[in-house]
């Protein structure tokens, strides 16, 4: 969007609300591209990938993220479209920020944090990753990681996305 329609926009709408506008308006040309690159993957699912833009809508915490965050969250969302996969489960980018919230609150344990770098991982991609100590990535016993994953993504299922 050009400077000279944001600054009219918050003219009009005062700064907070064109900041949000515009905001939305970034999401959705983003979801519009993480669509359009699932189309060409799985082309036989190419109306089913077009239907889940509605399921898009970032949740409150994605909302006060970064574009790679958001990316992260529509690019895995019409992925399981393509796929025929349940949209319901919370994504890695919705883990990751209830992770980073929680963590606020209370220190998280070791395999939290196991869990945290790999979602951390999966959402921001290999070059933010590669600055983690991976000595960090050993979990204290097999799959402990994993079952916080599971317990997580339960507590946090989105059970109004995929109808």
């Amino acid at each position: 969007m050009s400077a000279g329609i944001e600054e009219a926009l918050a003219m009009v709408a005062g700064e907070d609300l064109a900041h949000r506008i515009i905001g939305a308006l970034d999401r959705i040309e983003v979801a519009e591209e993480e669509i359009k690159k699932a189309q060409q993957l799985y082309p036989a699912k190419e109306q089913e990938i077009w239907n889940s833009f509605t399921f898009l809508r970032p949740t409150e915490e994605l909302m006060l993220q970064n574009e790679i965050i958001y990316r992260s969250h529509a690019r895995e969302l019409v992925d399981r479209a393509g796929l025929g996969m349940d949209l319901n489960e919370a994504t890695n980018a919705e883990l990751l920020c209830v992770m980073v919230r929680r963590s606020l609150m209370a220190l998280p344990g070791h395999d939290e944090r196991v869990l945290f770098f790999r979602l951390f991982h999966e959402v921001m991609g290999d070059e933010m990753a590669m600055k983690i100590d991976q000595r960090e990535m050993r979990e204290s016993y097999p799959n402990a990681a994993l079952e916080i994953d599971h317990k997580l993504r339960r507590s946090i299922r989105k059970e109004d996305r995929g109808e």
